[in-house]
């Protein structure tokens, strides 16, 4: 009997020293690792350049048949800044304002003047933002209201002048993809259209408005 005692304890005792040994044995898997997610929100503030075409329509205030159109184009470099709201799904929205200057010129010499000289030389909008963020890839569309200052250089026999600052809508697309933590670099293309503003050259006074195609490149700075 005592024997049967003993052997009974030992066994027991040997159990329970295995299960202490296989407790001990048990790997604990590491957490895993979480990636952030780039949010877009916030500031940014940042610089562009590129290229532009545009066309040019005159006519004349009483002679409203009397219209001529022609082409301009050059080059633009300016600065813009804004602020960008991302929402869960990565829906991103934002508003964004802009200042550019133009070198957009264009000749004509066949209207019954010995020449002229159309410019648009700088322009501007104030648009909102919407898209989607891919992690570190925002691709978006862009809308809103838009103004540019048109100047006319015209020789009949002297040289007249005038300028006026047009007003207009732009819309557009674009992408912006992060370099590093808080730079990125864009593209974007962008049609505007600008409405009818009188020059004072002579009677019959003329009116003009013109279109732009854009097309740029751009380094933004987020805060």
């Amino acid at each position: 009997m005592r024997t049967l005692v003993l052997a009974t304890a030992s066994a027991l005792a040997i159990s329970l020293a295995g299960s202490a040994m296989a407790a001990d044995l048990v790997i604990e898997e590491p957490a895993p690792v979480v990636v952030p997610i780039m949010d877009w929100t916030g500031p940014y503030i940042g610089v562009h350049a590129g290229w532009g075409t545009g066309t040019i329509d005159w006519n004349w205030v009483d002679f409203p048949d009397d219209t001529f159109d022609f082409d301009v184009s050059g080059w633009l470099v300016g600065l813009q800044a804004g602020y960008n709201w991302q929402m869960d799904g990565g829906f991103v929205f934002g508003l964004e304002g802009d200042i550019t200057w133009n070198n957009f010129e264009g000749d004509e010499d066949d209207i019954d003047l010995d020449d002229f000289d159309p410019s648009i030389d700088w322009s501007g909008s104030l648009r909102g933002r919407a898209g989607f963020g891919f992690d570190t890839v925002l691709v978006y569309g862009t809308a809103g209201l838009a103004f540019a200052s048109h100047d006319i250089d015209v020789w009949d026999g002297v040289w007249l002048n005038d300028n006026n600052t047009h007003v207009g809508w732009t819309v557009g697309v674009g992408a912006e993809v992060l370099v590093t933590d808080n730079m990125s670099i864009r593209g974007e293309y962008r049609f505007s259209s600008f409405s009818d503003e009188n020059f004072d050259f002579f009677d019959p006074d003329l009116e003009s408005s013109f279109d732009t195609n854009t097309f740029t490149v751009g380094l933004n700075f987020q805060f």
